[in-house]
């Protein structure tokens, strides 16, 4: 309701801070209805006290909208959570409505911040995780706990982790007024964006009636030690650092000087530069004899480019292992799967591998369990093999955007003559096989000078020897037919020894895909897994036994020449005959093949 009045409201003005003030503001007074409004709240610096609700329907209508499923019966402080969580949630709801319908790359303030108000569930697992670490147990005898969320957004963290440390204070036989003063009186955060920090100290004041959050609000860059550096050091560090990444497609633009500076100040910014994996460092800085968690992409937890994260924060602080991952759907919005990151003080001196990877209890969807596989030792061994060449792979795939789709490409079976261009895509590749493209270009110079798309002269694909299907769980590779193909697909090549019917026949085979599903937890994702050049790298080289490769390869041939369907016995047979070469090949015992299949099994 709130979503489709604003965007109403969009429709003749700009977003302003002033106008997602006022929205809040409403929402505010409507929650306290009678309570005493604090007048020297940071709302009130950027809103006339009598400014007018400026949406329609009223204040009142939209929380009752959001309060529904509020029982009577919940208790006290579950409901006044639940109101205080409002205000967070509504300005993250502007920005949305905001971002939407721009146009993919186009800048939006909330793509740029990288910020996005913690859905309750998990802000509520996180804080529960740390509840039950032994460094928090001393909660429960009253001692005070100095709380920090370093960018805290609307406050989703510091109201569910003052509300959990409330709920053990009151367990312990505190009133609830008590221990929610208790708990916010210790309580800090921290943010760039004025309006965010404004939004927070209106919820906070909502849950625990303390009216001094001046002195413990700020709005500045945590990142710097100006503002932070007042206490000893936190005994808990909580919060949803922004996913900000300055490399790669999703890259915002960041100022020379101020990349110098966090290149300069911050280890974790040598690896992949991202703000998440500084905030990762500075969280550890900011705690160094206390608990640091926060809410991460699961990218850090494994890919190489984090390890310099990674080690940041292993020098002061020891991850618990395995960590919790929330899935990708987590976030309404958001497909990047997210884990929660809980680390205590290190009591002993860092370790030689302290950028190694962190183990997850991995789950793909919030609503699943979570679990920490085993990768069979087969698998694991087969890590220390010499790996395929890199020449053997890569990228070709014609990058397009929306007005390239919208304005050259045309789909069907029979394409009109200015489509003169076939392009195959992932869809059009199974093992073994692909099929006639039903996706056809129109070459017009004009437009595809001024979107920048490429279109690579046609020798350039014939030279392809075969395509692997980039968006997949599992590795897919087809001999090439000589056509042009998107970006959905990889190039592959024969190189020395290993000819196509070689490589072909080993990508599509059980162990080499379980080998990928073990090594790449982009491939075990549930939303557009990934297959990319890097991990078809990765991949070990078999033995130079000839006649078992000769074995792979006349399986190869036969199931690129047969013209079973995929689930009918013939193939199924023939696939098993691979997979049987192919474990010959790499000289795994039965024992080995046995493990190999039961997590194959269980992977696809």
């Amino acid at each position: 309701m709130l979503a489709r009045a604003y965007a109403a409201w969009l429709t003749q003005r700009e977003p302003t801070d002033d106008a997602r003030a006022r929205v809040i503001f409403g929402l505010l007074r409507a929650t306290l209805e009678e309570r005493e409004l604090p007048m020297d709240l940071r709302l009130l610096d950027l809103v006339d006290d009598a400014a007018e609700w400026p949406l329609d329907p009223s204040p009142a209508v939209v929380l009752a909208e959001w309060d529904n499923g509020v029982s009577a019966s919940d208790p006290p402080l579950d409901r006044r959570l639940r109101s205080a969580q409002v205000l967070g949630e509504a300005l993250d709801l502007m920005y949305a409505v905001e971002s939407a319908g721009r146009r993919s790359g186009e800048p939006t303030s909330r793509r740029a911040s990288g910020s996005y108000f913690t859905p309750r569930s998990v802000a509520r697992s996180l804080v529960d995780e740390c509840l039950r670490t032994p460094l928090l147990a001393r909660v429960k005898e009253g001692t005070p706990l100095w709380l920090c969320d370093p960018a805290m957004g609307g406050g989703a963290f510091l109201l569910e982790a003052v509300a959990g440390l409330a709920r053990v204070r009151v367990s312990a036989g505190q009133t609830l007024d008590s221990a929610l003063e208790e708990a916010g009186c210790t309580a800090c955060g921290y943010d760039q964006n004025p309006l965010a920090v404004a939004t927070a100290e209106a919820a906070l004041f909502c849950l625990t009636g303390l009216r001094d959050w001046r002195a413990r609000l700020h709005a500045l860059d945590s990142l710097r030690d100006e503002g932070v550096g007042r206490l000893e050091g936190f005994d808990w560090v909580i919060g949803n650092p922004p996913w900000v990444a300055f490399q790669g497609r999703a890259a915002q633009k960041l100022a020379p000087d101020r990349r110098a500076w966090l290149r300069r100040t911050y280890a974790a910014f040598s690896g992949y530069p991202t703000l998440h994996g500084v905030f990762a460092e500075r969280a550890a800085q900011l705690a160094p004899h206390g608990l640091v968690s926060l809410l991460l992409p699961s990218s850090l937890s494994d890919l190489d480019g984090y390890r310099a994260a990674r080690a940041a924060v292993a020098q002061s602080h020891v991850p618990h292992e395995p960590l919790l991952e929330y899935g990708q759907d987590a976030f309404s919005g958001v497909v990047q799967p997210c884990f929660g990151l809980v680390a205590s003080p290190r009591s002993d001196v860092p370790p030689p591998d302290a950028g190694r990877p962190w183990r997850l209890r991995e789950r793909t969807r919030h609503h699943l369990g979570a679990a920490h596989q085993e990768v069979p030792a087969a698998l694991q061994a087969l890590a220390s093999l010499p790996k395929l060449p890199p020449a053997c792979f890569g990228e070709l795939g014609l990058q397009s955007n929306r007005r390239v789709s919208s304005e050259l490409f045309w789909r069907g079976a029979d394409p009109p003559p200015a489509f003169s261009v076939p392009l195959l895509e992932g869809r059009n590749v199974r093992a073994f096989h692909v099929a006639p493209p039903r996706l056809f270009m129109k070459p017009d110079p004009a437009v595809l000078s001024e979107t920048r798309c490429r279109l690579r002269p046609l020798s350039d694909y014939e030279r392809v020897g075969f395509v692997v299907r980039q968006t997949a769980a599992m590795t897919i590779a087809a001999p090439h037919n000589g056509l042009r193909f998107r970006n959905s697909l990889l190039a592959g090549y024969a190189h020395d020894e290993f000819d196509v019917d070689l490589l072909v026949g080993l990508l599509n085979s059980q162990l080499l895909r379980a080998f990928h599903a073990s090594r790449q937890r982009d491939a075990r994702q549930a939303a557009f897994p990934q297959v990319k050049v890097a991990h078809l790298r990765s991949l070990p080289a078999p033995p130079a036994t000839r006649a078992a490769r000769d074995l792979v390869r006349a399986s190869s041939r036969v199931l690129a020449a047969s013209d079973a369907a995929p689930s009918s016995s013939e193939a199924l047979e023939l696939t098993r005959v691979l997979d049987s070469a192919v474990f010959d090949l790499y000289e795994l015992s039965e024992q080995d093949r046995r493990d190999v299949a039961r997590y194959y099994a269980a992977r696809f």
